[in-house]
């Protein structure tokens, strides 16, 4: 009997194991992928660069690669990402002088919009 209730447990811990791996491997297979996807956008950014052809945010395949396709104002949605790559610990915010609202000061962007009543903010940074 003793070794009966052993052999569900190994039975247990290894479908749980299994499961654990299944996991694993479909996220190696994401990351793949995203390796793949950023080779790819690399070597398309350097071969630009190397034909002298303007590279920009109107690119439609860096556009597609860095998630800006639908933005409103791509410059400043790249600002912010390459805000979080930096490493900001701490946000700046500024208040808005029009309704009080705190709004995200993002680094090189020189003038916010206040996202509650749309006023223009100069800030320094």
């Amino acid at each position: 009997m003793a070794r009966h209730g052993w052999d569900y447990f190994q039975h247990r811990w290894n479908v749980l194991q299994d499961a654990q791996i299944a996991e694993n491997q479909k996220g190696i297979v994401n990351l793949e992928g995203q390796v793949v996807l950023l080779e790819r956008t690399l070597v398309y950014v350097l071969a630009k660069g190397a034909l002298g052809q303007p590279i920009g945010l109107e690119d439609p395949v860096l556009a597609e690669f860095l998630h800006l396709k639908d933005v409103a104002d791509p410059r400043r949605a790249l600002l912010e990402l390459v805000s979080r790559l930096k490493g900001v610990d701490k946000e700046r915010l500024v208040t808005c002088p029009t309704c009080g609202a705190k709004i995200r000061d993002i680094p090189g962007v020189l003038d916010e919009v206040c996202s509650w009543c749309g006023q223009q903010i100069r800030t320094q940074s």
